[in-house]
């Protein structure tokens, strides 16, 4: 693998490929175009041109890939992976209309962490191959609320999902 890096702009000349263990996709490799904002010098609009609509923004290179990251499990929730669309290669992203300093590189969607980061209780439980009833016995918890906590349309606070976590990890 090699990466060339040009000196008016972070350009990642690298085809975008999937890392594929087993016949499971861990992660996703999307290119996407960084241009320069123009209300914040260290600012990036983001543009994913391989996923339908995902656009976002951040203040800085940081916020950008984490931004992008999250917009990418935005228009991807819901989709079944088989159906995911296949990432172009860079060097078939064209930015020639684009303002000056924009550049395209890799974006990385890690979608078992866009899960986890999402509902912690749910990824911890199918993780441990739990059913809700199972997780509602292990901790406690009448199985309305837990099964409201695994379909998202209730959180506890943080603290007791981290409390459940670990209950959930300390019984495999």
């Amino acid at each position: 693998m090699t990466y060339k890096v040009t000196a008016d702009a972070m350009v990642l000349k690298k085809s975008s490929f999937n890392i594929n263990l087993g016949g499971v996709v861990m992660k996703y490799y999307y290119p996407a175009i960084f241009e320069p904002m123009e209300s914040n010098s260290n600012g990036f609009v983001i543009i994913v041109p391989d996923v339908k609509g995902c656009v976002s923004q951040g203040y800085n290179l940081e916020e950008c890939m984490y931004m992008a990251h999250d917009a990418i499990g935005c228009m991807l929730d819901g989709i079944d992976t088989s159906n995911y669309p296949k990432p172009s290669s860079t060097n078939d992203i064209d930015i020639s209309e684009y303002p000056k300093g924009s550049f395209v590189t890799l974006v990385c969607f890690d979608k078992d962490k866009y899960d986890a980061d999402r509902n912690k209780i749910r990824f911890a439980r199918e993780k441990a191959g739990l059913n809700i009833k199972q997780l509602a016995e292990l901790i406690g918890a009448p199985y309305r609320t837990v099964q409201d906590w695994n379909n998202g349309k209730r959180k506890p606070p943080i603290w007791l999902q981290n409390l459940i976590v670990e209950k959930i990890e300390a019984s495999l």
